[in-house]
């Protein structure tokens, strides 16, 4: 029987064999041979502990190995992989663990044999050897198979417990919200906000327009209030010389709930300096345009009172209640408003007449219920917006002397008649929509006497019958659907301009046949109505009018087909006979549409100067030049229209005009290639709806430059290929629907800020973005432009 050691007390050094067994109690302690140590296969050795001072004292001979014992414990075998298993790829979850496994084995044997020195020279080993000795002299060692088996297990336990701990680990670090998880979108977002920022900033030191809209934005940023300082400015490079004045803020589709008094002081520059001669003045003191609408803004600053500079403010879609007006109404200087999609209420304050130079209001989509009666006030007010309130009424009588263009007030409670009768005025307006009210009449009188009126719209009311209204001599756009009608309004037919006609879902039981005459007219329609003659509601507009016309005499239809259908004081025959002889109607309107005119003289024109002509119609005529003759009536003219005739490319102008009051221009239905000849020989500083529709034009330049009171353009069918930001900028309305562009720059989405409310493309080359985007309205397609503006 040999004697063994713990397992746990291998010698630093081995000896060379094995104690024979008379001397296994003679205080020497033999260690494990050197090619046993932890890092090979153990075997069982007679480990008596070694007594105090026996080292020393040793004196006898080495001892030899004993013959016959086994230096090895047997291997033992592993189970053969299955031959199926010998191609399989591992997983990488296996891969890993597998070498995690290889470095935890490592890991285990260097602890071993760490462990196993450091208890052979622990005192409290020896005293445990020493009692163990004197309670047993003789130590019976367990068999080789009990101890491989018994530290087997114990090592094996032990390795499967680390393997599960790393692998724990692993997939800990690799859980979100762990070190080494990748940054969110919202903190990507606030990374390239920020860069986008600085970016903007300096471009604004230069520029003098700061915008920061869709940024995000709760406060305005630290990076904005020291634009100006003196690190700041030499951190960007920017010389405090090339630095201006902001003038232009855009700070739109953010969420500030609130502008501080940080931003806007409640005093003034001269204020500020004569508290210290080194304070700062307000940064945006010398502002003309704030842009905040889309926050969520409760209150205005004070502050706001001393911007002497402010032309235009849009707060439109925020949470502001009428005691905004307290502050807005102290900003003298202001020539637009816009406070849309707020929290209104009730009556608005009388003291909103103050602003005397206004000259756009915009409060739609409030829960306004009042409007005060001291309004004629704003003797400049040109655009007045009321849509979407709770009216029962509007202050028409103290209206009707301003130089209204546009009155919206379409989506109210309005009954009862919206002109009453012998009411005068209005006569510079050129678009009513007055829908989706309850109104039983449109005027009190029999007629309705709005020469300049281009856009009407009463639908969805409780209208039964309509005045005449032949006096209505620019009305392009009649939309009367969905009332109780029962006929036609009379002097239809004698609209020369009349292009949309919509009585859908009245009460309409015939046509009249002298609808067929009306050249102008490109859509009419009379779907659900109840019709005698059902087979024209399954009809086009040109389909109908061909019906009705085969209705008429053929003299009728044929002087209609050459000289229209209006009233004259002279037949046709002496008006072919004599030329020069040309009638001016009431209103100031000379009609001379499908004359067969070729040219024009000044002799044609030079009797009517005294007659104060106001419009000029010369639609379906041969003309292949505007007529020099025209600037005989230029002192009086305000409305043009050269459609349907010859002009060509960019030889339609061979004269120069000054147009001093002009400020409608229609030549659409030519063949001009060119706008350059407007743009050098036209000088018309008034000029407001430019209609170029039906022509070859491949080009649209900045017509605003030239004409910087322009807000319509009309250039719908031609063949452009390209609209730049440039182009559209300042217009309140842009058709270039069915042309040939290929690409809508993301910018055009900002232009909402400036008043941009119509913008129709459909029908381009363009594919992004799609045509239900397109088709939802402008609102959802500036707003999608907007939101694909690139970082800069």
């Amino acid at each position: 029987m040999i004697v063994t050691p713990s397992k746990s007390q291998p010698s630093r050094r081995a000896a060379s064999s094995y104690m024979p067994r008379s001397h296994a109690h003679s205080g020497i302690t033999m260690g494990p041979r050197l090619e046993d140590t932890p890092s090979k296969k153990s075997r069982p050795v007679n480990s008596t502990p070694l007594q105090p001072g026996a080292v020393n004292t040793m004196s006898k001979p080495p001892l030899k190995a004993v013959t016959g014992s086994k230096t090895h414990a047997p291997r033992s075998s592993k189970p053969r992989p299955a031959i199926a298993d010998a191609f399989k790829k591992p997983d990488i979850p296996d891969i890993i663990a597998g070498g995690i496994e290889q470095r935890l084995q490592r890991d285990v044997s260097n602890q071993s044999t760490v462990s196993a020195t450091s208890s052979v020279f622990s005192p409290a080993s020896r005293k445990s050897s020493q009692t163990s000795q004197a309670s047993n002299s003789s130590i019976i060692a367990p068999t080789d198979e009990e101890h491989i088996s018994h530290s087997k297990a114990t090592s094996s336990a032990a390795l499967r417990d680390a393997i599960a701990k790393a692998k724990a680990a692993h997939r800990k670090a690799i859980r979100p919200g762990g070190q080494a998880q990748a940054p969110t979108d919202d903190q990507l977002l606030a990374a390239k906000n920020r860069i986008s920022l600085c970016k903007r900033v300096a471009t604004a030191r230069m520029e003098g327009h700061l915008n920061i809209a869709a940024l995000d934005l709760t406060e305005m940023p630290s990076e904005v209030m020291s634009m100006y300082d003196v690190d700041s400015l030499a951190a960007s490079g920017t010389a405090w010389y090339d630095s201006v004045d902001i003038t232009r803020l855009v700070a739109a589709d953010n969420r500030f709930e609130v502008l501080s008094e940080e931003i806007f002081p409640d005093r003034t520059t001269e204020d500020l300096q004569s508290i210290n001669d080194e304070t700062k003045g307000p940064l945006f003191g010398a502002l003309e345009f704030l842009d905040m609408h889309g926050n969520v803004l409760t209150t205005l600053p004070v502050g706001l009172r001393h911007l002497f500079q402010l032309t235009h403010l849009n707060l439109s879609k925020n949470r502001l209640t009428n005691e905004c007006f307290d502050t807005v109404v102290q900003i003298n200087s202001l020539r637009e408003l816009r406070l849309s999609d707020n929290s209104l209420d009730g009556a608005v304050l009388g003291n909103l007449s103050k602003l005397e130079n206004l000259q756009v209001l915009d409060i739609h989509n409030n829960r306004i219920s009042d409007m005060p009666d001291n309004l004629q006030n704003l003797r400049q007010l040109r655009v007045l917006n009321m849509a979407g309130n709770r009216l029962r009424s509007v202050p028409i009588e103290s209206l009707r002397l301003l130089p209204l263009i546009e009155i919206d007030i379409s989506r109210n409670r309005i009954g009862a008649t919206l002109l009453p009768k012998g009411l005068e005025g209005f006569q510079s307006l050129q678009l009513l929509n007055a829908s989706s009210n309850a109104l039983s009449s449109l005027t009190g009188d029999d007629i309705v006497n709005l020469p300049e009126l281009q856009y009407l719209s009463i639908s969805d009311n409780r209208l039964q019958y309509l005045p005449n209204i032949s006096s209505c001599f620019a009305l392009r756009t009649l939309i009367a659907a969905n009332n109780a009608l029962s006929s036609l309004p009379g002097g239809l037919e004698t609209l020369r301009s009349l292009r949309n006609l919509d009585l859908m879902g009245n009460n309409i039981k015939q046509l009249d046949p002298h609808i067929g005459t009306m050249n102008s007219l490109s859509m009419l329609n009379i779907t659900n109505n109840p019709l005698q003659e059902r087979r024209f509601l399954t009809m086009n507009t040109e389909d109908i009018k061909r019906g009705l016309q085969e209705r008429l005499p053929a003299t009728e239809s044929d002087h209609s087909s050459h000289n229209g259908c209006e009233s004259q004081n002279i037949d046709s025959v002496e008006d072919s006979k004599q030329p020069t002889i040309w009638s001016v109607k009431s209103g100031g309107i000379l009609d001379r549409s499908s004359s067969s005119l070729s040219a024009i003289d000044d002799s044609d024109l030079r009797p009517l100067t005294s007659l104060s002509v106001r419009s000029v119609i010369l639609d379906h005529n041969s003309l292949s030049v505007i007529p020099a003759a025209l600037s005989l009536l230029s002192s009086t003219l305000t409305s043009l229209h050269l459609p349907h005739n010859h002009l060509t490319g960019a030889t339609y102008l061979s004269a120069k005009f000054s147009f001093s009051v002009l400020r409608d221009l229609n030549l659409a239905s030519n063949t001009i290639t060119y706008l350059e000849p407007i743009i050098e020989k036209i000088s018309a500083p008034r000029l407001e709806t430019l209609d170029i529709s039906y022509n070859r034009l491949t080009a649209l330049p900045p017509l605003r430059q030239h004409f910087p009171a322009l807000t319509t353009v009309q250039a719908s069918d031609n063949q452009v290929t390209d609209l730049p930001v440039e182009t559209v900028s300042g217009l309140h309305v842009c058709s270039v629907a069915r042309n040939d562009i290929g690409w809508l720059d993301p910018k055009l989405g900002l232009l909402e800020a400036e008043g941009l409310r119509t913008f129709v493309v459909e029908g381009n080359r363009f594919r992004v973005p799609r045509r239900e985007v397109v088709e939802a309205g402008t609102d959802k397609l500036l707003t999608w432009l907007r939101g694909r503006i690139p970082a800069e």
